[in-house]
Formats: C-alpha cells, sequence, structure tokens
C-alpha cells in the first residue's frame, strides 16, 4: 500500500499555476508596479494594455495632470481627499487581485480591442476619493443624502459600445451610489467590488465610459469623477490545455472531457482543446482505468492551463473517510461532520491556495465560517487520525 496522501488536485509544478489566466480578461496583473504605487501617463505612451483591451490616458506634463485611464495597487482606502485619487474603496483589485484600473472620466473616455468584440461583463468599485466624498461631503461636494438622509443622491457610470462604423450597439448603467430608496436603510455607497452584466454591447470596438450624479454646479459635476475597473472580460474562442499526473509522473492515454467533448491526452500527459466558447462553469471530467476519476468545474473565461492529479486506486482507500459538509452549497457557515476526529480541516481555491487552514478539537463535527470567501467552488481536505477526506464545497 502506498503512504500517498495526495491531493485530488495537484497545484504546482512544471506546468506552472493550476488557473492561468486567458487572455479573454484584462486584469491589470499583467501591468508591472512596485508595491503601493500607480501609472498615470507620466511617460507620455497615451495608452496602457492588459489582455485584450488598450486603456487611453491623457497627460499633462506641464501641470502634472491626467484623465483617462490609470493603474493601480494603491491599498489606502481611509485618507481622504484628492491625494488619495489613485486607490479603491474595496483597498485592493477585484478578486483578491492587486492592480486595477482607475477612470478618471473628463469626457467620454474609451477603452479599444484588438479586434471586434462581444462584451461579457466587468467588475467596479467607487475610488476611495469619490466614496469618502459622497459619503462625508467636503468643500467642493455634498454630503450623499443631505443632512436628514432623504436627499435621492446618485452617482451613475454608464457603459456605451460602439462599432467600426461609429455605430452606438449598446448602453448598460450601473449605480455607483443610490439614495432613491424610500427606505434609507437601502442606501448605499458601493465599497466593495460588483459584477456589471455588459453582454447587451456585441461587436465593439471600443467602449466609452460616463460618470453623472444628482451633485452638479455651474463647472459640471461636483462629485469626483473616478471609478475603478478590473477583470474586464471580452466574449471570443479560445484554447484550453490540460495536464493529467498522478502527483509525480504525467498519465498518457487519460480521457479528459470538457464539457461533454472527449479527447485523450498525449505522450507528455497534455491536451488541447481549440476553439472553445467558454462559459463561467464548465465542467472538467477525467479518467483512467486505474485511477479514481476526477470531476470539476472551471471558469473558462478566465482558464487557459489547468493541471489536474489522479489519485491511484491503491491509494483511494486511504482517502474513505466518512465525511459531509453541510450546508453545501453554503453562504456563512458550513458542518463538517465524520467518522472519525476531526484534526484539521483546509479549505483551498481554484488557484491551489490554502484560504483556511483550521486546526480542531478533534472532535467528530466542527463548524466552519465561510463568510470571508469569494463565491465560487472550492475543495475542503478533512484531516483525521485514520486518514483524509476530500469533497468539492461551494460558496454562494
Amino acid at each position: 500500500m502506498k503512504k500517498n496522501y495526495a491531493l485530488l488536485l495537484w497545484f504546482a509544478g512544471a506546468f506552472g499555476a493550476l488557473n492561468v489566466q486567458a487572455q479573454l480578461v484584462a486584469t491589470m496583473d499583467d501591468l508591472s508596479l512596485e508595491p503601493e504605487s500607480y501609472w498615470n501617463g507620466s511617460d507620455g505612451s497615451g495608452n496602457f494594455t492588459s489582455g485584450p483591451v488598450t486603456f487611453k490616458n491623457q497627460y499633462n506634463a506641464e501641470y502634472f495632470f491626467w484623465s483617462g485611464f490609470a493603474y493601480s495597487n494603491v491599498t489606502d482606502n481611509t485618507t481622504v481627499g484628492y491625494a488619495n485619487q489613485y486607490s479603491s474603496i474595496a483597498g485592493k483589485g477585484a478578486l483578491e487581485s492587486e492592480n486595477y484600473a482607475i477612470g478618471y472620466i473628463m469626457v467620454a473616455d474609451t477603452i479599444t480591442f484588438d479586434k471586434p468584440a462581444d462584451m461579457y461583463g466587468m467588475f467596479v468599485t467607487n475610488s476611495t476619493y469619490a466614496a469618502l466624498s459622497m459619503k462625508n461631503g467636503d468643500d467642493y461636494s455634498k454630503k450623499f443624502g443631505g443632512e436628514t438622509g432623504n436627499d435621492e443622491d446618485w452617482f451613475k457610470l454608464t457603459v456605451k459600445g460602439w462599432n467600426t462604423a461609429n455605430q452606438l450597439t449598446g448602453t448598460v448603467e450601473f449605480y455607483l451610489a443610490d439614495y432613491r430608496f424610500s427606505d434609507n436603510v437601502q442606501d448605499y455607497i458601493l465599497s466593495d467590488w460588483a459584477w456589471v452584466d455588459l453582454t447587451p454591447l456585441k461587436n465593439n470596438s471600443l467602449l466609452t465610459f460616463e460618470l453623472s450624479s444628482t451633485d452638479n454646479g455651474d463647472w459640471g459635476m461636483n462629485t469626483p469623477a473616478y471609478f475603478c475597473a478590473d477583470q474586464i472580460t471580452v466574449k471570443d474562442l479560445t484554447s484550453i490545455t490540460f495536464r493529467v499526473d498522478d502527483g509525480t509522473s504525467t498519465i498518457d492515454g487519460a480521457l479528459v472531457e470538457l464539457d461533454g467533448l472527449p479527447l485523450t491526452t498525449d505522450i507528455n500527459g497534455e491536451v488541447t482543446f481549440q476553439n472553445v466558447s467558454p462559459t463561467t462553469q464548465m465542467v472538467v471530467k477525467a479518467s483512467k482505468e486505474g485511477y479514481v476519476s476526477y470531476e470539476t468545474e472551471i471558469n473558462g473565461f478566465f482558464t487557459s492551463s489547468f493541471a489536474i492529479s489522479l489519485l491511484a486506486d491503491d491509494v483511494n482507500e486511504q482517502l474513505q473517510i466518512q465525511a459531509q459538509i453541510s450546508p453545501n452549497p453554503a453562504q456563512e457557515q458550513v458542518l463538517v461532520s465524520c467518522t472519525s476526529e476531526i484534526q484539521r480541516i483546509r479549505i483551498i481555491n481554484m488557484a491551489g491556495q490554502s484560504v483556511i487552514n483550521l486546526y480542531c478539537n478533534e472532535s467528530m463535527e466542527q463548524k466552519v465560517s465561510i463568510n470571508q470567501l469569494e463565491r465560487g467552488v472550492y475543495l475542503m481536505e478533512v484531516e483525521t487520525r485514520n486518514g483524509k477526506s476530500m469533497q468539492k464545497m461551494m460558496k454562494q
């Protein structure tokens, strides 16, 4: 019997990361920045490109003034005022990333694509400068809601798509702050990343972004004209490569299925699915005689390569500890029940990172808070004196 407690996923190796970003997404993490810094166009280049998207920038070297788009990894989300114009109120990028884009919208500023693109969506949030200005008011801008909280204020992002003939393809509006509710408890200033559905925008050569507000004066909008964007995602055909191994060596002849389409790994344990139309929840299965069958879900927009480790049958009995997770899917907390005393519970995200590592008091039940997790699919490893159990868990 092998003394092998291998996970069902092999998260590292020469193949690289488990979940490699496909070139359908502008993440800004492919742009180089020192910690707590930003790029605002002072090099005079006039734009920057991340993934399939090019962001326009204008910079005036005489007055050290910029507009359009910049990118940043500044985490300060407490300092008020213009001096903190390069930070997101979330204090980070979307999906726990570091870099993100900042729009300072003087006119209808643009992003362009290397070829006409149908949109999928993007994450947005407020800049710290705008969010704290709306929350508290300042010398130039009002406090949203007014002194009573009853003023029906709002701050809105408008995204428009345009084709190569400069014709409008569609419009999407999203409120970064909204105080129009009859119940003031529902009023909000967006303080975390939120997904904006851009699927109405099709066959776009460029997108324009506009900001508007109820707080206006003689010189235009008083609310600071900033917002933050990340993970801008386009729809396109892509390719996804899978590599199958047993934790130590590659496996040729393994059957890999992607949304029901079967292909077999080559002598290097690899197989590539070409011309894939991605979705956010694509079912991946892998199997071969003598190994435990494998199944998971991937986000096709975010994945260009994916590593799978199959568990040999003679190792499988090491993982036959009976563990249950309830509820599953869950939002805030799960109860883990086991037939043996639980020593440790580990939750692993689909990038192979341990996001929760909990040492237990060796009881047969353990409550685990998952409030801090992002929505998505995770693996839960339950370790006991008698072995380990690995199960899929979904956070809603």
